[in-house]
């Protein structure tokens, strides 16, 4: 997705988001609220989409629109709908354009007969003024009687005042202005002490019920995620040049439904598969904040033996291939270094029964490639991947791997005020700085912190600047500890430190309305709770280490001077004058 991602500037696709995107508009949302009175957008969506959906040519699709009280016509290169004497773009439903219209049902054919009060509002439809889903029924029945009043108010005025028209100043003068128009739907709800309206999303056709024996029960059953984000792989038509290295393919393109539950991610299917046409591969990534999911992809029949004997599979699929995915799933625990644990576990078990790691998560479909050359056959089409084993079951042998994993994190690096995560050997010559080991301990506690992927070496010192701001160290104490210590980070090569410290002191001090505050997600007592042992660690040291003693050396024996040739020569010297000629006794 990277890639897809960096090649959007050479004229390739982009990622498409697949989903259900009709909604009203803003105008219509704020009229429902303020008049209480149903849009015509909102028909649009929910009276007249699903009969788009539904009907198969133009004379049927006008047929069942009057049934309704619904007009279909062409307006310039479009066409509009008329609902109710009201005059909305048939595009409201993105289903309901014409382009797509004369897609399925060819060039547009008008209504045979059309009412000749069609453009009339609120003509031969006693229904036509709706309440709003958002309003109440009380508030919608007192606000249709102070509106008609309204209207029958103004009309009276209208007409006895008739003969000053020419003249709305005179009139307003003579008659003491026109009656003022009815109060809006939100302040008879008020005067009456009734719920407010609100803004109430467009009722949707319901999503399709997930059938028993479909793969997607079967993926909900055994992965029991929140969320599924499936992508769709096309790889582009063959071309006619090559490229360096002589690949004769297009490039990829990517479709993906964004994460949704399993009723959304069924109700979004076929929209996904007109987009992303054929061939193309399907890959199911699961989002749990529950569980971990790991998956092995790519293992052979003895491999799969292999997992079972130590593992219980959550699931497991068989490919076209006769390769094997595995899915092997543990519930969170909760603990420091976690995400880096499981990733750890992973990259063990795959290095461990030789599983490869797939490109976008499990993979459920390959479809056929068409190849150039000799082999102008296609693949068999679409090959769902088949369910060997979808039991569900939470693996403890990879839970516990993940905890010694977490273990081996905390014996490394730290866990706590005095750990030394991210911290770099100091500097020869150089003594740190005062807070340097409050700017370690708190680098220490954030990253120990830290979910999702490894954070930035910048943003963690931005992170520690505000720390130390809450706990009432100077701006510019903060940039000077950042100065001294960030250099010791392992991270891209600076230059300019002590301008990197301001800046970073100066985001904390003064950008205090920054998204990135809610990554750190402990509390500010706790900041301060890790300065107290810091500095309590700092006093206990001094007086736990003894005073030092000065040790006075007596000389060696001939007077000589206490060094280490002295030293060397000093046995050599007793030796003589006892008789041994300088040489050790045998």
């Amino acid at each position: 997705m990277r890639r897809a991602h960096r090649t959007t500037l050479s004229g390739h696709a982009l990622v498409h988001n697949i989903g259900l995107g009709d909604a009203l508009t803003a105008g219509a949302a704020v009229a429902e609220i303020r008049g209480g009175v149903e849009s015509a957008a909102r028909r649009a969506i929910e009276v007249a989409g699903p009969i788009v959906k539904r009907v198969k040519s133009w004379s049927e699709l006008h047929r069942e629109l009057a049934r309704q009280h619904i007009f279909y016509q062409a307006k310039g290169s479009g066409a509009v709908l008329v609902l109710d004497g009201v005059m909305v773009k048939a595009s409201t439903f993105r289903e309901a354009g014409r382009s797509k219209l004369e897609k399925r049902f060819g060039p547009f054919e008008p209504a045979f007969s059309t009412p000749a009060n069609h453009g009339n509002a609120n003509v031969g439809n006693e229904d036509a003024v709706r309440p709003a889903p958002g309003i109440d029924e009380n508030s919608f029945a007192v606000s249709c009687k102070r509106k008609q009043a309204a209207v029958i108010a103004h009309h009276e005025y209208r007409t006895i005042y008739a003969p000053f028209a020419f003249a709305p100043m005179l009139m307003a003068a003579v008659a003491g202005g026109a009656p003022r128009a009815a109060p809006s739907a939100r302040d008879i709800a008020k005067e009456l002490g009734r719920p407010k309206p609100k803004r109430t999303p467009v009722a949707r056709v319901s999503a399709p019920g997930l059938h028993p024996k479909s793969l997607l029960t079967h993926y909900e059953t055994a992965l029991q995620a929140d969320c599924y984000r499936i992508i769709a792989e096309r790889s582009g038509a063959p071309s006619s040049h090559r490229d360096l290295v002589g690949a004769a393919t297009g490039p990829d393109r990517l479709f993906q439904i964004t994460p949704r539950p399993m009723t959304g991610v069924a109700a979004a299917w076929p929209e996904l598969e007109t987009a992303a046409g054929a061939p193309c591969s399907l890959f199911l990534q699961p989002v749990s904040t529950t569980r971990h999911h790991v998956v092995l992809s790519g293992l052979a029949h003895d491999d799969l033996a292999h997992v079972r004997t130590r593992h219980a599979p959550a699931l497991v699929l068989e490919s076209a291939d006769h390769r094997y995915e595995v899915v092997l799933t543990s519930e969170k625990l909760g603990l420091p270094y976690e995400a880096a644990a499981v990733a750890a576990a992973a990259k063990q078990l795959r290095e461990f029964y030789s599983a490869e790691r797939g490109r976008y998560g499990l993979r459920i479909r390959k479809d056929g490639v068409r190849r150039e050359g000799r082999e102008r056959e296609a693949e068999p089409s679409p090959a769902y991947a088949q369910i060997v084993d979808g039991a569900g079951t939470l693996c403890s042998f990879l839970k516990s791997i993940i905890k010694k994993w977490i273990i081996t994190f905390i014996n490394r690096l730290g866990l706590g005020a005095g750990s030394r995560l991210g911290r770099g050997w100091p500097s020869d010559g150089e003594p740190e700085p005062e807070n340097a080991p409050v700017y370690w301990a708190h680098r220490a506690d954030i990253l120990a912190h830290w979910e999702g992927r490894w954070p930035d070496a910048s943003r963690v010192d931005s992170l520690i600047a505000r720390r130390m701001q809450t706990n009432g160290h100077a701006e510019a104490a903060v940039a000077n500890v950042i100065t001294a210590c960030a250099p010791a980070v392992e991270r891209l090569r600076r230059y300019d430190w002590i301008a990197y410290g301001r800046r970073a002191a100066a985001h904390a001090f003064h950008d205090t309305e920054d998204t990135c505050w809610a990554f750190d997600r402990c509390t500010t007592m706790r900041w301060r709770e890790l300065e107290e042992d810091v500095k309590a660690r700092a006093v206990a040291r001094k007086i736990a280490s003894p005073p030092p003693i000065d040790v006075v050396i007596p000389p060696w024996p001939g007077g000589e001077m206490d060094t280490g040739k002295a030293r060397r020569a000093a046995p050599a010297a007793q030796g003589a004058a006892n008789g041994r000629g300088g040489g050790y006794e045998r």
